[in-house]
């Protein structure tokens, strides 16, 4: 009887310690897969990336031409299966669209801009208040203007008021002030 008594207590402490070691397996078994289900957001980011790369190519493509063998760029809109692609990244394409805005090729800024412009909502406004109060481009002022129009009135608004108070060009400071008459 005494020995099966220190059988039962042999095993019962192994029990005690063989407990915190499962527990400790299954807590280190379910972080990782915590980290497997959250890996793919990253690359589902990166294929964000991607895609956009391919799609601003694809319109810088379209807009390239010559003309008497000088090389051309006219701005072509972007294709409407572009823009619907651009809808369905949402707000994960705000970013990615964003560090084009600081690209030194103007017609790359441009298309980024536009994609955000048809983004559209509140999301576009910190981007596109950073080309109209930053940009070199009279140009891309002016269009980044028309896009942030389209955004929530209040907000855009007082960005469309600073730079038609301030904004170094006349041409730019008329196009911010013939918005805010139209949306009167």
């Amino acid at each position: 009887m005494r020995q099966i008594t220190t059988v039962l207590r042999v095993a019962s402490s192994r029990s005690m310690f063989l407990l915190p070691s499962v527990l400790i397996c299954l807590f280190a078994i379910s972080i990782g897969a915590a980290w497997q289900i959250r890996r793919p957001q990253a690359s589902e980011k990166d294929e964000v990336r991607e895609r956009i790369a391919v799609l601003i190519h694809n319109a810088l493509e379209a807009g390239n031409g010559s003309v008497e063998g000088v090389r051309t760029w006219s701005r072509v809109p972007p294709s409407p299966g572009a823009v619907e692609e651009i809808i369905k990244f949402g707000d994960d394409a705000v970013p990615v669209l964003t560090r084009y805005l600081d690209s030194n090729n103007e017609p790359e800024r441009a298309i980024a801009v536009e994609f955000l412009g048809r983004l559209g909502g509140e999301r576009i406004i910190v981007p596109l208040r950073k080309v109209i109060k930053n940009d070199s481009s009279r140009s891309m002022r002016i269009e980044a203007l028309g896009w942030i129009s389209q955004a929530p009135w209040e907000q855009a608004s007082p960005v469309i008021s600073e730079a038609a108070d301030t904004d170094p060009d006349p041409k730019v400071r008329e196009a911010a002030k013939e918005i805010l008459v139209k949306h009167k």
